[in-house]
């Protein structure tokens, strides 16, 4: 069968030509079916109260968060991070060339300060071809032997890394016997252009590169650095930071293993606080990046430091049931008063006991695990025995009961991880003690 080409073109040209006539000259215009004073007060109109539809929505995107999947064991927890890394990598890595992800560090110094114990060396970096930063070094005055060496990352805030307590913690740092890079960061201190907004992320995204990456990348090219540097100890890299410097140090200690300690200070919290508490979380663009999160969560993350599979399993069953209880609570709540408003932000005593465990050590953040959870559920299950008794509305009195024996389990669990922890590092001294005898 032979195909006109040419007489199936004048047919698709004509019919094409006869369209685009009757839009230009013939078309009747096209009249609205109704106008604002029509639309607006329909538009007006109250469907739900506002503490329903947060209420509702709320519970639509808690339902959704990735879940934690429990280990059976170290070995099993062990390959579930390391799939958790590459998959969180390649989402990053997206869009940008390997040789600029994989090249080398290039670092230029471009002045030196001596300081009473310590000395300053002023760098410059390239971060991808085309596009430099700014860091400095802090060194002891006398070096012998490898060091130690922290990477310390910023977050918000004008001055970037010339900040008081920023350089005092790095001469602190250096005076100790460690090397510490301070970087700069997009947008603050001698990055401080409009050009550097971290907005700007978004436009890396239509240009088909995750935006993620160049931050990536840029915290990456210090520890690069760091683990380059023939006078550096490789397996004592420690990352800080505070704020957003908090968030960068989660980052890049849980998917890079050359992080040895990490001690980030706030900057991030999991799906769940953030629906619970957006003013918390804020709304930084780089740690809601495109497809970051999308079936992994910051608790991921964290948990890919934790040292102990029993604390891993002791979060996610608190984060689980937790989140169950706190949303029948509200809903309890907005039946009983259909404007209430649930408070949106932890107290200070709260806050501060979630700053604290943030800013542990790996080594620290476990017992302060337990001891919290000790303390917590003491108090909460005061609080359940009390309104169960003497309580005056009668759902909550309910609800209450119905959960003290749930709070009372969960104390019950996190003393016996407790027994277990302790004695495990009581038998640990004592094989220490026993080896130094027969030295």
């Amino acid at each position: 069968m032979q195909f006109d080409f040419a007489g199936h073109l004048l047919v698709r040209v004509s019919t094409t030509v006869a369209i685009f006539s009757l839009l230009v000259c013939g078309a009747p215009p096209a009249l609205a079916q109704a106008d604002a004073r029509l639309v607006g007060p329909l538009l007006e109109q109250r469907l739900q109260t506002e503490p329903v539809v947060a209420e509702q929505l709320r519970r639509f995107m808690l339902a959704r968060i990735p879940p934690l999947r429990l280990p059976a064991d170290a070995t099993q927890w062990d390959a579930e991070t390391e799939r958790l890394r590459v998959r969180e990598l390649a989402v990053i890595r997206h869009g940008w060339p390997q040789e600029w992800i994989d090249g080398p560090p290039k670092f230029q110094e471009v002045g030196t300060l001596e300081g009473r114990g310590y000395r300053i060396r002023k760098l410059r970096y390239e971060v991808v071809p085309g596009m430099y930063s700014a860091a400095l070094l802090y060194e002891p005055e006398h070096i012998s032997g490898k060091m130690p060496a922290v990477l310390n990352v910023h977050g918000h805030g004008p001055g970037g890394k010339a900040v008081e307590h920023k350089q005092k913690r790095c001469i602190n740092q250096a005076r100790r016997g460690m090397l510490a890079l301070s970087l700069e960061w997009f947008a603050f201190g001698e990055l401080n252009s409009p050009e550097d907004d971290h907005s700007f992320l978004g436009h890396l995204d239509l240009a088909g590169a995750n935006g993620l990456g160049l931050f990536y990348i840029e915290m990456r090219r210090g520890l690069d650095y760091l683990y380059n540097d023939p006078r550096v100890d490789q397996s004592r890299i420690a990352v800080t930071g505070l704020s957003g410097g908090g968030w960068q140090t989660i980052v890049l200690s849980s998917l890079d293993p050359r992080v040895t300690a990490a001690i980030p200070v706030a900057g991030f919290c999991s799906l769940a606080t953030a629906i619970e508490h957006p003013e918390y979380a804020g709304d930084d663009v780089e740690q809601n990046a495109s497809d970051f999160r999308q079936g992994v969560d910051y608790a991921q993350l964290a948990a890919m430091r934790a040292k102990s599979a029993d604390i891993k399993n002791l979060g996610q069953k608190m984060v689980d049931e937790h989140t169950k209880s706190t949303s029948e609570l509200k809903g309890i709540l907005i039946k009983a008063a259909p404007n209430f408003m649930p408070p949106m932000q932890l107290d200070a005593r709260r806050e501060g006991l979630l700053n604290d465990l943030k800013g542990a050590k790996d080594e620290d953040f476990d017992g302060r695990y337990i001891a919290q959870q000790i303390n917590t559920h003491d108090e909460a299950l005061i609080l359940m025995r009390g309104y169960a008794k003497d309580g005056d509305n009668p759902d909550i009195k309910d609800f209450a009961a119905k959960v003290q024996p749930v709070v009372q389990m969960h104390l019950d669990m996190v003393n016996d991880i407790d027994r277990a922890h302790r004695a495990r590092d009581a038998q640990a001294r004592n094989n220490g003690s026993n080896n130094t005898k027969t030295r």
